[in-house]
């Protein structure tokens, strides 16, 4: 039995902060974003989230309310959870498992 203990990992976090592309089925809005992200260490998901930045758009299409969207950078696209505006009307985006950009190599 090999009672070696691993050592911990420290948490990789990577971004993106930039212009996006949001799609919708019937809308498509360019707005900045900034996007975080990192593994959960327990079950392996890639987790990342972020805002959008305040957009006349896309509050007028959401209008508060969460919808699903593609998320278009340059370096990738992925499906994700857009809604929950903060108080300054940015609004949220959550994705899981591969982001819309690059990850740094953790080695």
């Amino acid at each position: 039995m090999n009672n070696q203990v691993d050592e911990p990992t420290p948490d990789i976090e990577d971004g993106y902060r930039g212009i996006a592309t949001i799609e919708f089925d019937c809308l498509t809005i360019d707005v900045e974003v900034t996007l975080h992200g990192h593994p959960q260490p327990i079950d392996g998901i890639y987790r990342w989230y972020g805002r959008a930045a305040k957009d006349a758009r896309l509050s007028e299409h959401l209008s508060g309310r969460k919808a699903t969207a593609t998320i278009h950078t340059a370096d990738g696209s992925a499906q994700a959870a857009v809604g929950e505006p903060d108080v300054w009307d940015r609004y949220r985006i959550i994705g899981r498992n591969h982001p819309p950009y690059r990850l740094t190599d953790p080695t």
